[in-house]
């Protein structure tokens, strides 16, 4: 999955075991939406392929049809950058300024 990934240009920060069997989290680095979706698909659909040929199957379904399987689900990360490219969602903001992604409803952001 990795060499696939590198080979398509996406760049893909870490491949991780997830909680579940045979259960992987890929981490592509942040980009604006739209090319952030482009690379997602294009991930999805070059892992597909490349393990078919290998013999395996990858899907991507939110939970294993297995009995007594972990789920760990389909899940998104965001992140958010200021126009001098500093992470914008930081809680250790200096004082005054107060982390964009702060929700300000009890959600744990700050």
């Amino acid at each position: 999955m990795q060499h696939t990934a590198q080979g398509l240009g996406i760049p893909l920060r870490s491949l991780e075991i997830e909680i579940g069997p045979s259960q992987f989290e890929a981490v592509i680095a942040p980009t604006d939406a739209l090319v952030a979706a482009d690379q997602m698909m294009l991930f999805r659909n070059a892992v597909r392929q490349a393990l078919r040929r290998a013999g395996y199957h990858a899907s991507f379904v939110c939970k294993p049809p297995f009995a007594h399987a972990v789920a760990s689900g389909w899940h998104l990360h965001q992140s958010l950058v200021d126009l001098h490219g500093a992470n914008a969602m930081r809680r250790d903001q200096p004082q005054g300024r107060a982390a964009a992604g702060r929700c300000g409803l009890g959600c744990g952001a700050h």
